[in-house]
């Protein structure tokens, strides 16, 4: 699985190389963000839904049954994203909890280094190119 700028150090905003992350590393950090800001719900929840999407067309791993029900199956394929990644432990699941309350984990901290360099990747961009179209509509070419 390749992650946003993996292996290269130093790029510039301009570098081809830096490639936005792909959709399950997006569907995972999404999901472990949720599960750490919510309680456990047996309900379908939209995060798990895409996460379970997302991981049936990985090429890490099995099918899962697309129902947005975070359970054993969902959990397992989750810690193995996350494992590939190289970040911390999934949740525990929704389903064989007694409390049914998933505990919050370190997982969703070792994210947000992704997340954070992720929106300041995207909002340099869009600085950039408003002040590319501001120079390029008067004529300056600086």
């Amino acid at each position: 699985m390749k992650l946003l700028g993996a292996g290269n150090r130093g790029a510039g905003l301009g570098d081809a190389s830096i490639l936005p992350a792909d959709p399950l590393t997006q569907a995972t950090a999404d999901l472990v963000a949720w599960l750490v800001a919510n309680p456990c719900t047996q309900n379908a929840v939209t995060q798990v839904s895409n996460f379970q999407t997302a991981w049936n067309t990985s090429t890490l791993g099995g099918t899962l049954t697309v129902d947005g029900k975070y359970g054993p199956q969902t959990r397992g394929a989750l810690q193995a994203a996350m494992n590939a990644a190289g970040t911390g432990s999934a949740p525990a699941d929704c389903f064989t909890s007694a409390s049914a309350v998933c505990p919050q984990t370190a997982a969703a901290a070792s994210f947000a280094p992704w997340i954070i360099g992720t929106a300041v990747v995207a909002g340099a961009g869009v600085i950039a190119y408003t002040y590319w179209q501001l120079h390029h509509a008067r004529g300056d070419r600086r």
